[in-house]
């Protein structure tokens, strides 16, 4: 386990320097990191099954605070920092919810999306007890996941898109516009969300 969240460390490069704090639990291990100038902060989580500790559920994240994207056209180049959120997950998710008969198959996307809010909550909360970066980080994440189930609560019609392409695209109070897509295939999940400034970067 401490392999894994290592070689995803180094994975993440030179911008990524400054803090970083391990914390562990019989199930779980995060990796949580802080640059030196405080503007980035970002987490690797992993929770393994307890009995054959093969991982079931994996989470990164990044808020950049002031964040710069570069492009290969002139016109198109960024100039001004702005803020902006990364985050991606996979779970494996139990076949009595993915195959349960529902009324719409948006209501099954709902149904999905509330399940990985419930087990990201879950996760953060068995490791950030003594982890005030996590627990933070945890709330940011939970406001976000509200604020989309929020928009997709007030019209329920737009859950049919969170499978394709461009996701659905919702409003957050601290960065603007977000986008979220959910993928279920088999008995695997996979949110993708990019907020404020990584919304250019969704597809």
């Amino acid at each position: 386990m401490l392999r894994i969240i290592r070689t995803t460390k180094n994975r993440l490069g030179p911008r990524f320097t400054g803090t970083h704090l391990l914390s562990q639990s019989d199930t779980s291990i995060a990796s949580v990191g802080q640059s030196k100038n405080g503007y980035k902060t970002w987490f690797t989580l992993f929770t393994f099954d307890e009995r054959d500790m093969t991982a079931e559920r994996k989470y990164f994240y990044l808020v950049d605070e002031k964040a710069v994207l570069a492009s290969n056209s002139i016109r198109s180049v960024q100039i001004l920092p702005k803020p902006g959120l990364i985050f991606d997950s996979q779970m494996v998710l139990s076949a009595e919810l993915l195959g349960k008969p529902y009324e719409t198959e948006e209501a099954r996307q709902i149904a999905i999306l509330k399940q990985v809010a419930k087990n990201l909550r879950s996760d953060i909360d068995k490791l950030s007890q003594d982890n005030q970066t996590l627990a933070v980080s945890g709330m940011l994440m939970n406001q976000v996941l509200k604020a989309v189930l929020l928009e997709l609560d007030k019209t329920p019609v737009l859950a049919k898109n969170l499978s394709e392409k461009g996701g659905v695209q919702f409003n957050h109070i601290n960065f603007d516009k977000g986008r979220i897509g959910v993928m279920a295939e088999e008995s695997i999940v996979t949110v993708k969300i990019r907020l404020g400034v990584f919304v250019r970067i969704f597809d």
